[in-house]
């Protein structure tokens, strides 16, 4: 006999895992000292994983950490109960803060993690589906990181999540973000698994091969312990040397798996050790085995519940009082089968390892097992259900029940309510997952035993969103249509449309634009004749908005007009703002840019009043562009700026406040400052944008990266977005984009690369209104046309050159043609006259002919309008035609001219071809002084005035007026209602461009020139 041991079954010490241990204390110290990780505790079952991470937690603990905890819960698949462990880390602040505290700690993302945990906050609605799905998951994740934030500035935090194996999807979502996107946080994420149950086509797999790809995260795998770690694993739960024989059994069974060791060590305690079972199963079955039947009973009752069950509803499934429970628990946790533990008021029972549960629950008979899941069903049946995750997690466990014991009337009920509520707490993956279970089971149940407030049709269009939510877009649409499909045999009218309409925007977000145009065109003719209703208003303002989104603003703005006219009649605010914005952005395209600001401005003002989180997101980012496109930039700055601000004070900004920096550092750019831009794309990227943000970002950063000579970020930015953009159609992003890498293509000497990226996207864009963005490219392509005529001219390949001209001429004329007379005085036809100066300039640089004239008319364009770069490159081109000409000393001029701006911008490939140009000419721009304009070009049909040569923008030119009659800097300040800090920076600008050392000088040139009085 081994002889009995005493109530210890496992070490007191950690046996074996010091190296692990050292790796988890050093990514302590690190996350300590605001160096933020994540590492994944890898093993099979049994192997030490939760031993390891509760030293960790100990340290953490004993060095003023705060520990988080939670684990994921197996339902009997391979994804477990939804959110879970992230829901009960949140939801132990309440047990570890004073409630004052805790709401500190929440800050603005107590609404949203309401939600979740309700003891958090009072729950906010998601709101109507935002154009892009990934926007309402990222918000929660925004805020749970957020929250894990605030309390790293109090004291460092340990985050465990323990079993991810059995992890929902949208708990690995959020520990991927959190490990992507932390940065100075003093977090350390540590999470479990076990390998053993990572089949080939487990979803963990591919999530766990991208998670290694991130720089900040570490995988530690447990191997088995060798022979003289059993020795001393057996000597310390045994507080005495074992004897050889012994040692040799255990060394053999166990294999060196340390829980097999203990479990054979406590099964020997009332047996020989050469009689000790061979499988591990069979010893945990003995362990339990050879306790009194009464406590065996209830072990096998509280198997079925899982790896824990609280004391009240295993009472109840038992059919037991409190006192019988409890002895029998006594008994089992004296035996070390179970370990009792809390979850705020409520008592449970956890067993010691998984491996006990899944060994007793496995020993039970089929009609066992049917029987008790069936008295767990009729339990949670019969107790309230709570809010939140725990509510999902509650009806998920009735339906898995009810599953289990073959009710499928119940099941679908369950299901059902479970997707519910899992969609309530944003774990959109499993209410996808619920409520395709009710669909499967909605054939198997007879109708009168369905449930009477939903249908087939109903089901199918909450799965729609549940998908679309969790962005799994093809099994969206899919849902979508077949709920459109089944409403199409009945009656309702009313009906159909609106889930027509609602299949827009997921088709819209699927990449499938023409059925997302089409499904709101049907939905509005659905109702065609009928009266007014929020229906056709929601109809009418959602096809507007794509209408607007795919660039055909002439059709748009009818249609949100009509829709703004609906929804005054039936009250619809929300329907009726979201088409005013969208209605804004058509008329500033179009070039009425005083109504669009005025209707904007309205839509800013009155959206707060609706509290819809995702149309004031959208309100702040079509503000900023309506101003950028009316000429107004500074205002654009300021509005992007607040709405970045906005976007953090309400926990979105990683949603939001990226395409906020993102339009800032836009206008910035088009301002001149750089710099400035850089630096609010480098923080945006910093949070690692994700979908739309994402492409936002990269059409901005891409060609700046380019323009500055960045020319592997700017190839890495851009071939990423032109990969997610290849099924796309949406201009804002696609002409930028195509306009970036063409520049890269011309850098890297790919000419004819470049003009197959300038015909394919110009084509596309061509299907659009969006005349500004074309005109942009097509001033691109003609720019690729002029080079490939020069080239084939100096190799002597006159067809090929004489067709160049011809392409540049053609894009030229075609370019010309996107502006009319009415056009020109508008302010958003500004840059559209400037790129249409720049193709006829570059067909006149193709040709030969009349080039200097073309460039000079170019420059005074963009002078008067205020962007340095274009400047710049039309006064290279201008000096480089008037060398062609002979004219060395005014060329001189303008070149220096240019190359003063390049070094204010740092825009080095536009430096470095001005500086060869000069080198060539054997002209030295250093001491060339740019005091004087430009030579008036001939006449041309662009209405541009062109008194201002220095690039200043117009707010420059405001403040350099006031300069002019002595003001001061507060006096300046005080006049443009700007701060007086920016009024000295402004003149600081305004000195440097004009290349005058004081205020006197830069008044006599203001006077000079006639910008000011």
């Amino acid at each position: 006999m081994i002889g009995r041991v005493p109530n210890r079954v496992s070490s007191p010490v950690l046996i074996g895992r010091e190296t692990e241990l050292q790796a988890l204390a050093a990514a302590w110290h690190e996350a300590a000292a605001g160096r933020p990780s994540t590492v994944l505790v890898g093993g099979e079952a049994g192997i030490g994983k939760s031993r390891l991470v509760a030293q960790l937690v100990g340290q953490a603990r004993d060095t003023g950490g705060m520990v988080l905890e939670g684990a994921s819960i197996s339902l009997g698949s391979d994804e477990g109960l939804p959110l879970a462990p992230i829901a009960d880390a949140l939801r132990s602040l309440t047990r570890l803060l004073p409630s004052t505290e805790v709401q500190e700690v929440m800050g603005s993302a107590g609404p949203t993690l309401g939600r979740l945990v309700p003891e958090l906050g009072t729950p906010v609605d998601v709101g109507e589906l935002p154009i892009r799905p990934d926007w309402i998951q990222a918000r929660m994740m925004e805020a749970v990181l957020g929250v894990l934030h605030r309390l790293s500035d109090r004291q460092p935090v340990v985050l465990v999540v323990e079993d991810l194996h059995w992890a929902d999807r949208s708990t690995r979502d959020v520990i991927a973000f959190i490990a992507r996107t932390a940065r100075t946080e003093r977090l350390l994420v540590v999470a479990t698994y076990r390998t053993d149950e990572i089949h080939r086509r487990h979803p963990i797999r591919p999530w766990l091969a991208e998670m290694e790809r991130m720089p900040r995260v570490e995988r530690l795998s447990l191997e088995r312990l060798h022979g003289d770690e059993v020795a001393r694993l057996v000597e310390a739960i045994r507080t005495a040397p074992p004897d050889e024989a012994l040692l040799r059994t255990v060394r053999d069974r166990s294999e060196g798996n340390p829980f097999y060791v203990e479990e054979l060590l406590a099964a020997g305690a009332t047996r020989p050790h050469d009689q000790l079972p061979s499988d591990l199963r069979d010893v945990l079955i003995s362990r339990v085995a050879a306790l009194p039947d009464e406590v065996e009973d209830v072990l096998r009752i509280a198997a079925v519940a899982g790896r824990s069950v609280d004391h009240d509803l295993l009472r109840d499934v038992a059919g037991a009082d409190d006192e019988r429970v409890e002895s029998a628990m006594r008994e089992a946790m004296a035996a070390g089968i179970v370990v009792a533990t809390a979850q705020g008021q409520t008592a449970l029972y956890a067993f010691r390892h998984a491996l006990l549960q899944e060994a007793i629950y496995e020993d039970l008979l089929p009609s066992e097992r049917r029987r008790h899941h069936a008295m767990y069903a009729a339990a949670l049946r019969e107790r309230p259900v709570p809010d939140g995750a725990a509510g999902a997690g509650h009806l998920a466990a009735l339906a898995h029940h009810a599953s289990a014991s073959h009710d499928l009337a119940g099941a679908l009920a369950a299901w059902i309510a479970a997707g519910r509520a899992s969609a309530g707490a944003y774990a959109f993956p499993a209410a996808a997952r619920d409520l395709e279970r009710a669909l499967d089971l909605w054939d198997a149940v007879p109708a009168d035993d369905r449930p009477t407030d939903v249908d087939q049709i109903q089901i199918l269009h909450e799965l729609s969103l549940a998908r679309w939510r969790a962005a799994e877009m093809g099994g969206a649409v899919d849902a979508a249509r077949r709920a459109v499909e089944l409403s199409e045999q009945g009656t309702d009218v009313v009906r159909t449309a609106s889930l027509i309409d609602r299949l827009g925007p997921i088709a819209w977000g699927a990449g499938d634009f023409e059925e997302a145009l089409q499904s709101h065109a049907r939905a509005v003719a659905l109702l065609e004749g009928l009266p007014p209703s929020p229906t056709l208003a929601r109809a009418l303002s959602g096809y507007g908005a794509v209408l607007m989104l795919r660039g055909h603003f002439r059709h748009s703005k009818e249609v949100c007009r009509e829709a703004i006219d609906v929804a005054r009649a039936v009250g619809g605010e929300l329907a009726e703002l979201n088409a005013m914005n969208s209605l804004s952005v058509c008329l500033a395209q179009l070039g009425d840019c005083n109504q669009a600001v005025e209707t904007m401005r309205e839509v800013f003002e009155r959206t707060p009043n609706v509290d819809d989180i995702h149309e004031m997101g959208r309100t702040y980012g079509n503000y900023a562009w309506v101003l950028r496109i009316c000429g107004r930039l500074e205002e654009s700055v300021e509005v992007s700026a607040e709405g970045s601000d906005w976007a953090r004070r309400n926990g979105v900004w990683r949603i939001y406040g990226v395409f906020h920096d993102g339009n800032r550092a836009a206008t910035l750019i088009d301002l001149g400052r750089w710099s400035e831009a850089r630096e609010v794309l480098a923080r945006a990227a910093e949070a690692e944008p994700q979908g739309v943000g994402a492409l936002n970002h990269a059409s901005i950063a891409g060609p700046l990266a380019v323009r500055v000579g960045d020319l592997d970020l700017g190839r890495r930015v851009l071939r990423e977005a032109a990969a997610r953009m290849r099924s796309s159609s949406d201009a804002q992003f696609t002409a930028p984009i195509a306009a970036g890498i063409i520049e890269l293509e011309i850098a890297e000497g790919r000419l004819d690369d470049a003009w197959a990226t300038a015909t394919g996207v110009i084509a596309r864009v061509g299907e659009t209104d969006d005349a500004g963005l074309l005109a942009l490219l097509q001033a691109e392509g003609a720019r690729v046309a002029a080079d490939r005529a020069l080239a084939a001219g100096a190799a002597h390949r006159e067809p090929a050159r004489q067709t160049a001209v011809a392409d540049a001429m053609r894009l030229a004329d075609e370019a010309a043609a996107t502006v009319t007379g009415d056009d020109r005085t508008s302010p958003a036809a500004a840059d559209r006259v400037g790129y249409i100066a720049i193709a006829r300039a570059e067909a006149a640089r193709a040709a030969g002919e009349g080039a200097a004239d073309a460039w000079a008319l170019a420059a005074n364009h963009w002078a008067e309008v205020g962007r340095p770069w274009y400047l710049a490159y039309a006064r290279y081109r201008h000096g480089e035609a008037l060398l062609s000409d002979g004219d060395r000393p005014e060329a001189g001029r303008v070149l220096a001219d240019a190359r003063a701006i390049t070094d204010s911008l740092d825009a080095v490939p536009l430096r470095d071809e001005i500086d060869g140009l000069a080198r060539r000419a054997r002209l030295a721009l250093r001491n060339q002084v740019a005091t004087e304009p430009a030579a008036e070009p001939p006449a041309a049909p662009l209405d541009v005035a062109a008194r201002d040569p220095f690039g200043l923008t117009a707010r420059e030119r405001e403040v350099l007026a006031l300069v002019a009659v002595g003001q001061t800097n507060r006096q300046i300040a005080d006049a443009l209602f700007i701060s007086q800090s920016t009024a000295g920076v402004h003149v600081s600008n305004i000195l440097g461009k004009l290349g005058v050392a004081s205020r006197t000088e830069a008044a006599a040139v203001a006077v000079r020139l006639g910008l000011a009085n």
